[in-house]
């Protein structure tokens, strides 16, 4: 599936963004679950909240480039990635876990859609974390401890040798074992904002628009080399979402800066009958880079 320019940038280089995107990176990866762990909190962790930048390990962002930005809310007794940078939402659940070392090791298990729309498929992950009011650290399991038979015996499925389909307590058993074995690969840092109503602003643009290009992703999805032109169907399609937001603008132009109202304008003007798939989507993912980066870099110190 082509994925948008602007959400490439949006990711800012990382290949799966914060809690809700762990899976594979530098030889870890979060373990890869049948069903959730817990389908609710076992622990509350207040410190989750708020709006976060993450950085890898190895990572050095670029100056002058936006910062990876997200935010996180407590929603019925399920943490939400509220700016969704997945094809489907996340969302995730708390457990504790007594460590080796009798400590109690928090390990957040993470659900995602993995495709949009009809075709969407759920999965389950469980990462370790770690958290203070201004920074969350995400440890993943690595190489050493994916080849250990004990792990090995948690994925009983040959035909799946990755999914881990053992039992949960027989999961928590192994977690508790190694909770202090896994590495840190993600570090959140709790995100500043110019001003209170820059944060504002951020808040109310993330809770719409992530969503937006997540729908017209599946609008238009389909191969990248193709040489298909827009359906009839395609076209009212997307003419329905500039709709929606031109009636999100409506209500939003106060909290915008006249640059991005301006690109929002330009975006919504863009011819689509006629043309074909690809270069309506690259054109899309030209504006909505635009987009990302002057709401991130308007906004955030």
């Amino acid at each position: 599936m082509h994925v948008f320019s602007a959400r490439k940038s949006f990711l800012g280089g990382v290949v799966m963004l914060g809690l809700g995107c762990i899976l594979f990176l530098s030889g870890c990866r979060a373990m890869n679950l049948e069903r959730p762990l817990t389908e609710a909190n076992e622990f509350q962790d207040a410190n989750l909240d708020g709006v976060w930048t993450i950085s890898g390990k190895d990572s050095k962002p670029k100056k002058g480039d936006p910062q990876v930005v997200f935010a996180i809310e407590n929603v019925e007794n399920k943490y939400y990635s509220v700016l969704g940078m997945l094809p489907g939402p996340v969302s995730f659940t708390i457990s504790r876990i007594p460590d080796d070392k009798d400590a109690a090791a928090l390990f957040a298990c993470i659900r995602t859609e993995d495709e949009p729309g009809d075709g969407k498929k759920v999965s389950y992950s469980l990462v370790r974390y770690t958290s203070s009011p201004e920074e969350i650290g995400i440890w993943t399991i690595t190489k050493e401890l994916q080849d250990g038979e004990d792990f090995k015996k948690l994925c009983q499925d040959p035909a799946r040798p990755n999914l881990v389909t053992a039992a949960a307590e027989d999961i928590r058993a192994w977690c508790k074992k190694h909770a202090g074995e896994m590495e840190l690969i993600f570090t959140l840092k709790r995100a500043r904002f110019k001003t209170e109503n820059a944060r504002r602003t951020f808040l109310h643009f993330s809770k719409f628009f992530p969503a937006h290009i997540r729908r017209v992703t599946a609008i238009l999805a389909g191969p990248k080399d193709s040489e298909e032109k827009i359906t009839e169907e395609q076209q009212r399609k997307i003419r329905a979402e500039f709709a929606a937001v031109r009636k999100w603008l409506s209500g939003s132009r106060e909290m915008l800066s006249p640059e991005l109202g301006l690109i929002f304008d330009k975006y919504l003007s863009m011819p689509v009958n006629g043309r074909k798939v690809n270069d309506v989507r690259n054109e899309l993912g030209i504006y909505e880079d635009l987009i990302v980066r002057i709401a991130t870099l308007q906004l955030l110190e």
